[in-house]
C-alpha cells in the first residue's frame, strides 16, 4: 500500500483469506506492525475465530465467564459463586497441566485422545486433583463448542485415570492417648480437645466466640465458618454447617475455667494475643507447633543447638509457646507420628465415635454438618476388626438362640 496522504505507511497480507493491515511512520514500523498482526492471527490472539488457539481461549473465558463469578472475601454465598481461591485453582490447573500439552493448538484442532492423554499423565496422583483438571478441561471446553468456535466438545467422556484417593482416617488408641496427654500441656490443648469432643471443622471453631458456648443446655451452636484462602467470616460452605453440637461431660467444666472473666464476645479460641481470631495459616502453625509436642511425648528427640534433647530436658518450651522453628533449630529425631496423621482426623474420629455409640446416621449427619447423608455413610461403614469381632458375637448369640444354645463363649 505504501505511503498514504496522511503521511503513515501502511503495508497489508491476507492470511486466512482474511486481510491484515499494518500502519507505522516510516515503512519499517508499518512492517513490523503488520508482521505482529499476522503473528497473533496466527497464535488466534484477539480474535475469536477458527484459528483461536486454546491458551487464547482459556484467557478470554477465565475472564468472561470465570472471574466475574467470584466473590469478594465476606460476600455473602450466592449460587454459581465462587471463592477466589476456588478461582486460582482454574489458572493453577490451566498453567499447569493443560495449557503446557495443547495451549499451543487451534481450539478446532484438538481432539480427545489429547485432552485424555493430559489426563492420564496425572495417573498415581491423588483423585481430587485429576477430578479437578478433568473439571477445568470440561468447563472451558463446553463453553467454547456453546460460543460456536468448534463443532463438537472434545472433552465428551473423559475418564479419570487409576488415582490414589486420600484417605480420611480415625485416630488409634495409641494416637487418641498420646493427643490426650499433650493436651494437659501445650497451649492449644483445649482447642484441639475442643475439636476432637465436637467434630468441629477447624475452620469453624476460628470464629466462635464465648457467646456460642450455652452451658445451660450444654450445647455448643456453630453458625459461622472462615472463607477459604482468606481471613474472612461466612456462612458455612451449606446450610447443613449450622447445627447444634453437644458438649461432652468432661470437656465442660476446662472451658468454663478458660472462659471465666472474659466477655462473651471474645473468640473462644484466640491466636496466641489472646483477642485475635485465629486465621487459616495460624491454625495450621498451631497444628504443627501441637503435633511437634506431641511427637517429643511420644518418644522423638530434638535436635536444639548441635544438643540432642528430649521432653525431660523442656524439650517441647518452644512449640509451647506457638514458636515454628526450623529444622536446623530443632528438627524432629525419630517421628513415632504417622505421616497422615493430620488436623482433620480429629473430625473422622468423632463421627466414628458417633456410630460406635450408636447414634443413628441421620442424627450423626446432622451433628457433622454434612449436606448428603451418604458422605456419613461413608464413615459409618468403615470397618475393621473390632467390628469384625463384634459381628461375631452377634451371629454366634443369634444362632445359639435358634438352635437353644449360647456358642458365643465357647467361641471366643
Amino acid at each position: 500500500m505504501g505511503l498514504c496522504k496522511d503521511g503513515y505507511w501502511r503495508e497489508s497480507e491476507r492470511y486466512e483469506s482474511k486481510k491484515y493491515i499494518g500502519c507505522g511512520k516510516t515503512q519499517k514500523e508499518a512492517m513490523k506492525n503488520l508482521a505482529q498482526k499476522i503473528a497473533d492471527a496466527k497464535a488466534g490472539k484477539g480474535t475469536l475465530d477458527k484459528n483461536t488457539t486454546v491458551k487464547s481461549w482459556s484467557e478470554t473465558w477465565l475472564e468472561v465467564y470465570i472471574k466475574p463469578k467470584v466473590r469478594a472475601p465476606g460476600q455473602p454465598k450466592s449460587n454459581g459463586s465462587m471463592t477466589q481461591k476456588s478461582y486460582e485453582m482454574y489458572v493453577q490447573k490451566l498453567d499447569g497441566y493443560i495449557l503446557p500439552s495443547v495451549g499451543q493448538l487451534r481450539l478446532k484442532d484438538v481432539r480427545d485422545v489429547q485432552l485424555q492423554k493430559v489426563l492420564n499423565e496425572q495417573a498415581g496422583k491423588s483423585k481430587s486433583h485429576s477430578e479437578k483438571i478433568r473439571i477445568v478441561i470440561k468447563a472451558m471446553f463446553r463453553q467454547a463448542f456453546q460460543s460456536r468456535l468448534i463443532q463438537y466438545d472434545p472433552s465428551t467422556g473423559l475418564e479419570l485415570p487409576a488415582t490414589t484417593e486420600g484417605k480420611r482416617r480415625s485416630l488409634t488408641d495409641t494416637e487418641r492417648e498420646l493427643l490426650l496427654r499433650t493436651c494437659a500441656f501445650h497451649r492449644c490443648g483445649l482447642w484441639i480437645k475442643t475439636l476432637l469432643d465436637t467434630g468441629m471443622r477447624p475452620g469453624e471453631s476460628a470464629p466462635l466466640m464465648i457467646k456460642d458456648f450455652d452451658f445451660t443446655s450444654n450445647l455448643l451452636n456453630i453458625d459461622k465458618d472462615i472463607e477459604s484462602g482468606t481471613y474472612s467470616v461466612s456462612d458455612p460452605k451449606t446450610k447443613s454447617g449450622i447445627r447444634k453440637v453437644p458438649l461432652p461431660d468432661d470437656l465442660i467444666p476446662e472451658l468454663k475455667e478458660s472462659f471465666s472473666g472474659k466477655s462473651p464476645f471474645e473468640y473462644a479460641f484466640p491466636q496466641l494475643d489472646g483477642k485475635s481470631m485465629k486465621s487459616q495459616t495460624c491454625i495450621t502453625n498451631d497444628w504443627r507447633s501441637f503435633q511437634r509436642c506431641m511427637d517429643i511425648m511420644g518418644g522423638a528427640k530434638t535436635i536444639w543447638k548441635k544438643k540432642i534433647r528430649t521432653i525431660a530436658f523442656d524439650g517441647y518450651t518452644a512449640t509451647n509457646h506457638g514458636r515454628i522453628m526450623t529444622a536446623e533449630e530443632d528438627g524432629i529425631v525419630g517421628s513415632v507420628l504417622a505421616d497422615d496423621l493430620v488436623l482433620y482426623c480429629l473430625r473422622h474420629t468423632y463421627c466414628t465415635d458417633l456410630q460406635k455409640a450408636g447414634v443413628p446416621i441421620n442424627i450423626a449427619s446432622y451433628l457433622m454438618g454434612h449436606a448428603d447423608i451418604q458422605t456419613t455413610a461413608n464413615i459409618y461403614t468403615h470397618t475393621g476388626e473390632e467390628e469384625a469381632v463384634s459381628a461375631a458375637i452377634s451371629i454366634n448369640q443369634y444362632r445359639g438362640k435358634q438352635t437353644g444354645t449360647d456358642k458365643c463363649e465357647k467361641s471366643f
